[in-house]
């Protein structure tokens, strides 16, 4: 079964995402809001990456990750506190391009490298090129939200 863009009512109340939307607060703060997952609690300052086993559309959970892994960023320290326990909400600041509201062309998970297929979002493999990196979970014909041009560092 193929993917279908779905249907887009505007919503001027909602603020419904749209496909192509772009995310200006993002791209303009390199900040990104999630939820810290794991068992322990971190310190601002700290490696973390995208938590790819994190199914909720919307959300993006964050894990700590080793000196020699793949980070998405580091944790942003706030006004209030400057160290996190699990569930915490927490802001994680980047380096990456624009983000962008676009259709998956299958069950995409968060975290991980995306390309194009046909106009849809799609694991990133089979020859295509890697356009950028799925910060959300979603399932085919579902919208999610992919920096564009970003590789974890």
């Amino acid at each position: 079964m193929a993917a279908v863009i779905p249907p887009f009512y505007p919503d001027q109340f909602e603020q419904s995402q749209a496909v192509g939307e772009q995310d200006l607060a993002i791209h303009q703060s390199h900040v990104i809001v999630g939820i810290l997952g794991g068992s322990d609690s971190l310190a601002a300052g700290t490696r973390v990456a995208i938590d790819t086993t994190f199914t909720t559309p919307g959300v993006v959970r964050f894990v700590a990750v080793g000196d020699t892994a793949a980070a998405f960023g580091v944790i942003k320290r706030n006004s209030k506190q400057s160290t996190f326990a699990p569930g915490d909400q927490l802001e994680v600041m980047f380096a990456g391009g624009p983000v962008v509201t676009l259709c998956a062309n299958a069950t995409i998970t968060p975290g991980i490298a995306v390309t194009m297929n046909s106009g849809f979002v799609d694991v990133a493999g089979g020859g295509r090129a890697v356009m950028g990196f799925s910060l959300d979970y979603a399932i085919q014909s579902g919208l999610l939200r992919v920096v564009l041009g970003f590789a974890a560092c």
